[in-house]
């Protein structure tokens, strides 16, 4: 887990813009695995790469458990239902960001922490090799804050995705991260 902090307006939003394909470097190149992530078809990089923005939005009347299938798209063909393995996926999904209570609650009726964490079993589902996270917690009150880092060093452990943790939280930053850099400038630097 590498945690990448800075304060705002030093880059790290257009660092992860650029990390998601959401921009494209006007120079260099950005690779994952030895491919240029650009060369990437949509779907493939969906299958390779989880995100979690600090913003996520959603269809008000879909519920919990339909939102958090939808991470399993990528591994589907067109027009495919769930199959054994994406129900036992969901399942462990829900569990782990502890949401299983609320899988039939319309995502409008949940608070905004609820909904990042909405958002983090949708990327949970995937099980991706790698992780970019964006701010996942911010809209967490600090008790779950602490349980929700707790939750990804977990999901790390179990089955060792590779994860970029972008925030602006130096405790954040120094309890998830087993790496960290920190950004300044557009510039930066690794700390031992």
């Amino acid at each position: 887990i590498t945690t990448i902090m800075g304060a705002n307006g030093c880059g790290k939003s257009t660092l992860f813009s650029l990390m998601t394909k959401d921009l494209y470097p006007g120079k260099g190149n950005i690779f994952l695995k030895g491919k240029n992530i650009q060369n990437l078809n949509l779907k493939e990089f969906a299958r390779k790469v989880a995100i979690v923005q600090q913003y996520n939005s959603a269809s008000d009347d879909i519920t919990v458990e339909n939102l958090v299938a939808f991470g399993r798209t990528p591994h589907k063909k067109m027009m495919q239902g769930d199959s054994a393995e994406d129900e036992r996926m969901i399942e462990w999904a829900l569990e782990v960001t502890n949401l299983t209570e609320y899988r039939d609650r319309e995502v409008s009726r949940l608070s905004g922490g609820q909904r990042q964490r909405v958002a983090l079993a949708r990327a949970v589902v995937k099980r991706s090799d790698y992780f970019l996270l964006d701010e996942p917690l911010s809209n967490l009150d600090a008790q779950l804050r602490l349980r929700a880092r707790k939750e990804l060093v977990k999901i790390h452990e179990m089955y060792r995705p590779t994860m970029v943790y972008v925030t602006h939280d130096q405790i954040e930053a120094m309890t998830v991260g087993q790496r960290v850099a920190i950004m300044y400038r557009g510039n930066m630097e690794m700390l031992d």
